[in-house]
Formats: C-alpha cells, sequence, structure tokens
C-alpha cells in the first residue's frame, strides 16, 4: 500500500521524524497488508500538445521568479504574532477557517490512538471534539480527519483487518458536533481515502491498493452534501490518486492521471456541489505534482522531485502561477500546501515560512522557535487566509527529553 500524504511530521515524537505520522500508519499497513466538463479556455492557456499527442503545461526558464531578486521586509512592518503557545507533543492541526483549526491528538495509551479537538486561532484555546473512533468498540482507531466551518469529516481503520470507513458530522456555529454518518466504508483492498472538507461538502477519495485484488480497478473521488442521500462522483481518474484533495474558496483540487498517449498528470479544480471544472492544467509528459490548490482563479503546485523535460516547471520546489505568464518558484524540499493573503503568498521553506509579495518584490522571513525539531515548522493553514497557523516540535533547553508543540498565529498588518 504506497503512501498518500505528503506532509513532514512537526510531532518528534519518536514515531517518525522524516515523514509524518499519517505517513507512518500508512507504510505500517503497506508492511501489513503486503472530469465530465471541459475546462475553461483560460485555464487551458500555456498547454500545447505533443509529437505523441499528450499535452503539458510549458513554460521557460527566463518566466521563472525566485526571491533571489526580492528584497527581505522588516518583520514588524508586515506581520503580528497574534497567538503564541504550547500544545501536547504529537499534536497536529489542519486550518478549518480564520477562527478555528482541526486538532488530532495522540492519545494516552494503544487506545484511543488518536482525539480530535479545536484550536481557536483568536484566543489560543483548544477544546475537545471527538474522544475516540465511532468504532472503538469494535477495533477501529482514528485514522484522519479534516474539517470545514459546517462538517467533520474523518477516516478510522481497523488495524487487525485493515477495513476503514468515513464519517461525516455537522458542526453548528459554535463548532458543535452533531450526529455522525457513515459515508463509506471498505476493505484492504482499497487504501484509507483522502479527505477534503469544503463548506457544506465532505470530499473523500477511493484507490485500489496498488497489491490488492483490486489494483486494475480505476480510483474515485467522491463528494457528498449535509443534507444528500448519497455520494456523487466528482472524478474518475486512470491509476492511483497522488494527492490530498485541496480546498479553498469553495474550490477542491485533486492530481489525478490525464487523459493522454503519455503519462501526464491533471490539476482539476472543481466545484464539489456540481463537479463543474473551474480550471484545469496538463503538466508536462511524467511531471507528477505532489500537492496543488486553485489561489485566487491560479494553480500552486509542488513537486518534491525533479523531472526531465523541457518545461521550466519540472524541476522540485514549490510553485505559484503568477497570472502573467511567470511562476513564482521557491526552491526548497516541499511539505505544506500553500496559503495566500491578499497578494501574499505563504508557503513552506526548509524549517520556516515565507511570506511573498510578488507585485511588490518582497518577502518576510517567519523563522521556526529555538530548539525546533524535525523539518521545523508545519503550515497548517492552506488556501485563502487572513491569518495562518504555523506549529512545531520544541524541546526543553535543559531537558531535550522534554517536548511540546508551539503553536503560533500570525496576522498581516
Amino acid at each position: 500500500m504506497p503512501d498518500r500524504g505528503r506532509h513532514t511530521d512537526p510531532s518528534g515524537n519518536g514515531r517518525d521524524e522524516v515523514s509524518r505520522f499519517v505517513l507512518s500508519r500508512r507504510g505500517f499497513l503497506k508492511g501489513a497488508a503486503g472530469a465530465g466538463a471541459l475546462a475553461t479556455v483560460g485555464a487551458l492557456a500555456g498547454c500545447r500538445k505533443g509529437k505523441d499527442g499528450s499535452a503539458g503545461l510549458m513554460v521557460s526558464s527566463s518566466n521563472l521568479v525566485t526571491t533571489d531578486d526580492f528584497e527581505e521586509a522588516w518583520f514588524d512592518d508586515v506581520l503580528s504574532c497574534d497567538v503564541d503557545v504550547e500544545l501536547d507533543a504529537g499534536t497536529m492541526a489542519w486550518g478549518i477557517d480564520d477562527q478555528y483549526a482541526l486538532l488530532m491528538r495522540t492519545g494516552e495509551g494503544a487506545h484511543p490512538l488518536n482525539t480530535l479537538g479545536l484550536f481557536n486561532l483568536q484566543t489560543g484555546n483548544d477544546s475537545s471534539l471527538l474522544d475516540q473512533a465511532i468504532g472503538a468498540d469494535e477495533g477501529f482507531d482514528i485514522y484522519e480527519a479534516r474539517a470545514s466551518s459546517n462538517l467533520l469529516l474523518w477516516t478510522e481503520v481497523n488495524y487487525a483487518t485493515y477495513d476503514w470507513r468515513v464519517y461525516c458530522a455537522p458542526l453548528d456555529s459554535s463548532m458543535g458536533m452533531g450526529s455522525e454518518t457513515l459515508y463509506d466504508q471498505g476493505p484492504a483492498d482499497f487504501t484509507p481515502p483522502l479527505l477534503c472538507a469544503c463548506g457544506s461538502q465532505a470530499v473523500w477519495t477511493v484507490s485500489p491498493n496498488e497489491e490488492g485484488a483490486h489494483a486494475k480497478d480505476g480510483s474515485v473521488v467522491k463528494a457528498r452534501s449535509l443534507t444528500e442521500g448519497g455520494d456523487r462522483q466528482l472524478a474518475n481518474p486512470r491509476g492511483y490518486l497522488l494527492a490530498i484533495p485541496e480546498r479553498s474558496e469553495g474550490v477542491v483540487t485533486t492530481v489525478t492521471r490525464a487523459d493522454t498517449d503519455s503519462t501526464n498528470y491533471q490539476l482539476l479544480a472543481q466545484r464539489p456541489e456540481s463537479g463543474e471544472v473551474v480550471s484545469q492544467v496538463i503538466m508536462p509528459p511524467s511531471v507528477r505534482p505532489m500537492d496543488a490548490i486553485l489561489l485566487d482563479g491560479r494553480f500552486a503546485f509542488q513537486i518534491e522531485a525533479s523531472f526531465s523535460s523541457n518545461s521550466a516547471i519540472a524541476q522540485m520546489g514549490t510553485y505559484f502561477d503568477m497570472g502573467d505568464g511567470k511562476y513564482l518558484r521557491i526552491n526548497r524540499v516541499p511539505s505544506c500546501t500553500p496559503a495566500l493573503h491578499k497578494g501574499w503568498f505563504i508557503a513552506k521553506s526548509s524549517k520556516s515560512t515565507l511570506c511573498i509579495d510578488p507585485a511588490g518584490k518582497r518577502y518576510v522571513v517567519v523563522d521556526a522557535p529555538s530548539h525546533s525539531l524535525g523539518h521545523g515548522d508545519y503550515l497548517a493553514t492552506s488556501g485563502a487566509c487572513e491569518r495562518f497557523l504555523v506549529y512545531s516540535t520544541v524541546t526543553n533547553e535543559n531537558d531535550t527529553t522534554q517536548r511540546h508543540v508551539q503553536a503560533r498565529v500570525y496576522s498581516f498588518k
């Protein structure tokens, strides 16, 4: 079973300091288990047909922009740190909106393995949301989760049978959790779904285990609203799904195999309630993004390895379409989905976080705290935002065996 996640682990809790806990769980499962609408014309600008009938986004090296020619701005002129608090070691977070983030916390023992909670970006307070898996009595544990302002979506896995289930529950205006509904379930022949919560729409993937009985089957991207009685297919791509679906401003972006003669991958942005294609870009042959998101109508995507291609966007790094034919590139190993605040592009760079103003040719560095472990800060916020959350595992200066997660919230002035 292949690793489908792509976030580094900020926990530093001894499980796996190279890959985050989700990757560890997927690796554990592996060892044990042995678009219908047309894209808009503007979205396909820059693509061309190859000799073999494939299509690809061709970008020249002269159209790549880096921060080398930008000026570093004073931090205090651009940002303010509104919250700086300690959370329990092993905690991970994903942004919900500009007020809350979803927390996954490790249990005190083997059961429950994980619990879910909320983090208030304005006050720094955290609270409980789900204390154990719905199927805990049957041997299930919480495996992955995402949330929007309207719903909580999570998967549970039975580590004895490798069966999985997808649950969804509504969230009220005070982020109180309603009754859960079982949205999907499957055996070990299919990998645990990748999740995305977008408004009132739950989005998840069903992809075959490469070593299972359904290895030759295609994948499916499903969606369902809180008021629907069944799910819909957003996409039915060839092969295996590569990236977690990402949401921003009511649009969900997936990375799938394109229907071309050669091996091409595409960035596909859709409205989950209707399946309408908002934007689509086909990558150069063999170039495989690990992550993509539509920000203000333009794609940002990440490539974790370099590929041989005539296009300049085939090298490792984080890219953002600047809208004028040029692409901003951060030449660092990517790990976190980027965000955007009124023209400021926010992305992980090594241990730090960069806030880049391409129009003003300036940037600000958000440094990770002293004594941060592993890859430093993790950017928990993605998509359009007013404020953003970063966190990292920090050791005690006088006792390196003592660790906690340092969470900070920043806003733009």
